[in-house]
Order: C-alpha cells, then structure tokens, then sequence
C-alpha cells in the first residue's frame, strides 16, 4: 500500500479495550429500573473454560482469542435477577464473525433439561444485524432468558438477562442496551457505531443437525419430568398419505 493510506491495525486497537468498555450500572440498569443494580464480578481469565451462562458448551466461542471479559451485575430485591455480558476480542474480524455464528448455534442447539426457546427477534442497524433470543426454564421457580448477540470488527460480545419468573424486559429496551455494548467498543473494534436500530419477531435460528425439524429447545416439557428430549433418525415414508 502506499504510504500515507494504510489501515489502522485492527489488533493493536483491540488490545486497547479493557474493562472501561464494559457495559456500566447505568446501562444495565434500563433492563429494570425498579432496582438497584451493582458490579458482581469481572473476569479476564482467558485460560477459564467454565460456561458464563445456561446453553453455551464453553465459554468463549473463539477458540484462540486476544482478551476476553466477563461481567456479572445482580440486583437487590426480590426475583433473583442478574446480567451477564461477555466480550471475546478476536485477532480478525472473520474470526469474531465464527465466533458469533458459533454462539447462536450454541443456544439454537441447546439441550438443557426443561429451557425451551420462546421467541426469537431481529435487531436491524445499517451496519449489520444483531440477535436475541428469549427461552424460558420450565423449573421451580420459573426463570426467563434473554440473549442477545452482536458482532462489531473484531469483538463479539453476549449479554445474557435472567429472572425468575415468566416475564423478561422489553425487547425494544434490551435491544437498545445490547447496542450499547457495542458502541462501548466500536471505535476500537473496527466495527461501526450507530444508535440508529430496530427490531423485529423472526423465525428461530436453525438447529446445526436436520435444521428442517424442530429442535430439543423447541419442544415444552412434559409433566416434572427432568430429562432432555432426544430425536430419532429421520426416515422417508413408504407411502405419502397426502
């Protein structure tokens, strides 16, 4: 390239995010604003493989990455309620991308005792979409998941929500504090900040293996019992009844 129009180092920049581009109190603290919100814990342990949340398999989606973050806030009061957020700081942006791809896949694919997938949304920027999922644990107490994903350059990041009970925040809010995750970390992501998004009800996002079915987190339980459902292989019928 000539000199003068080179672009900037997408790693250097990134080594550049620390815990002060975690989302803060004030911004978790749109998800209820009928309690007061504090920091648990943040973790940068990279060599940690322990699973931050309910669905995932492991910890970080990138198998090798920069930085990691995980923080937890909890709340007082009644309900049980905490957040977590995750940051995994890739040294590409198709890395992050993987990464991203592999975090949904991870609750698509869940196959934790009683938690079925509810609902599913879009979130819209003009940079590049966002999800969130909603599942519901049928236990004792009930307890309700919301997940949101996002991608910015080479940052992929996970903002997990759960209470006890059936009723998780609004969506629309949510959506405006996961996008506030990625502002935090855009500018030295290499990804794109905007506050301009909307959101939408979308389909599930497929399952990994025969994704024309439904999938284990589809289905309800059935009665107390605490056991996974499990498919059987698909065959094709001898004859077509229709």
């Amino acid at each position: 390239e000539k000199i003068g129009s080179e672009r900037s180092d997408a790693v250097l920049n990134a080594q550049k995010i620390g815990t002060g581009n975690l989302l803060s109190t004030a911004q978790v603290n749109r998800l209820d604003m009928t309690r007061h919100w504090k920091i648990a814990s943040t973790d940068q342990d990279i060599t940690n493989t322990k699973p931050s949340a309910t669905c995932p398999v492991k910890r970080f989606a990138d198998k090798d990455p920069l930085r990691v973050f995980v923080r937890t806030y909890t709340a007082n009061g009644l309900g049980n309620e905490t957040v977590a957020q995750s940051i995994e700081v890739s040294h590409s942006d198709k890395t992050a991308a993987d990464a991203y791809k592999r975090l949904v896949q991870w609750y698509s694919d869940c196959q934790h005792p009683r938690v079925q997938l509810v609902a599913a949304y879009v979130v819209h920027r003009p940079s590049g979409n966002f999800q969130i999922l909603r599942l519901r644990a049928h236990s004792t107490p009930e307890r309700t998941f919301t997940v949101g994903f996002s991608h910015s350059g080479t940052v992929t990041s996970t903002l997990v929500h759960e209470v006890d009970g059936a009723t998780g925040p609004a969506i629309t809010t949510f959506a405006r504090t996961l996008n506030d995750s990625v502002v935090r970390v855009c500018p030295d992501s290499g990804g794109t900040c905007t506050n301009d998004i909307t959101v939408t009800r979308t389909e599930p996002p497929p399952t990994s293996t025969d994704p024309a079915f439904l999938g284990i987190v589809d289905l309800p339980p059935i009665a107390d019992i605490d056991k996974v459902w499990v498919g059987v292989t698909p065959f094709s019928a001898a004859k077509n009844p229709a």
